[in-house]
């Protein structure tokens, strides 16, 4: 009887965690729904809103959350929605590739806000958080770019509903050219250029595959044994690559070429799967081509 009473009580706490989680979850709807009634206790009634940016990791993710906070807003009837759509900013030089999904800053959000009648404007984020997801938002007094109030809700569950969104749109496959390289040699690449898609926020995945299903990022490297260096008569390789994104048979994107000097074949690869990490401007045209 104790061993079945110790049994029951250790599954308790083996499982508590998880149903504690379970419990303490809300959804994006009853999220939505406390944040609008936060921005009612800090904005006045009838002021002119709109929704210009909400961040993630997935477009469609941040479609779909701004799409839904709208509906809540105009469903609530305290304020005055101004819908941020094409149509309402087709008129403004230089901003056709505003994406929803990037990050824009309050100086460039502002201006969008005043282009378009708007009092207020709405920024947020929609981000993994431990087991769920974490919705902010941010509203600015559009003439005075001072804070109106902020806002945050944790455990939003992934409803199966808006699930899919959180996927990749699409798959990589690495395929490399010039100097022979060791499965150890590739896989180091691998991991630092997925590493690169998460800080940059590309919404693609690393593939196994050849790449048919999606993208090949082609990387072509050479190296070369650079003279021994005095003192300590050291020898280096000098390294030159460069990258290209490809689907089909169209070429999306190239970067290079990057330099780098190393000790080892190894390290040489490190450093230029590194640089490559680094470049901010690959990624956030690569994005665009993606989204085109």
């Amino acid at each position: 009887m104790k061993k079945a009473v110790f049994f029951l009580f250790s599954c308790f706490f083996v499982f508590s965690p998880v149903l504690l989680f379970s419990q303490n979850t809300v959804s994006l709807d009853s999220a939505l729904k406390n944040g609008v009634s936060y921005l009612r206790s800090r904005v006045p009634q009838n002021t002119r809103v709109s929704i210009l940016n909400i961040e993630s990791d997935s477009p469609e993710l941040s479609a779909y959350v701004l799409k839904n906070l709208s509906t809540a807003l105009v469903n609530d009837g305290y304020f005055t929605v101004i819908e941020r759509d094409a149509a309402g900013l087709s008129s403004l030089d230089g901003e056709m590739n505003y994406q929803l999904s990037g990050a824009v800053s309050d100086e460039t959000s502002l201006f969008l806000g005043r282009q378009l009648g708007a009092e207020i404007i709405l920024l947020g984020g929609m981000n993994p958080s431990g087991q769920g997801y974490r919705l902010d938002l941010k509203a600015l007094q559009v003439e005075t770019a001072q804070v109106a109030a902020q806002w945050f809700a944790e455990h939003i569950r992934l409803d199966a509903s808006w699930a899919s969104l959180t996927k990749p749109s699409g798959y990589v496959a690495l395929s490399f050219t010039g100097d022979a390289l060791s499965e150890r040699e590739k896989q180091s690449f691998a991991d630092i250029l997925g590493q690169a898609f998460e800080i940059h926020r590309v919404p693609l995945e690393l593939s196994s595959g050849d790449g048919q299903t999606g993208y090949t990022l082609a990387v072509s490297f050479y190296s070369q044994q650079l003279p021994p260096v005095p003192p300590a008569n050291t020898a280096l390789l000098s390294g030159e690559f460069r990258v290209s994104l490809v689907r089909g048979s169209r070429v999306l994107r190239r970067a290079g070429p990057y330099q780098v000097v190393e000790m080892t074949l190894p390290l040489l690869v490190r450093r230029a799967a590194e640089a490559l990490q680094r470049d901010g401007k690959f990624f956030t045209a690569l994005k665009q081509d993606l989204n085109s």
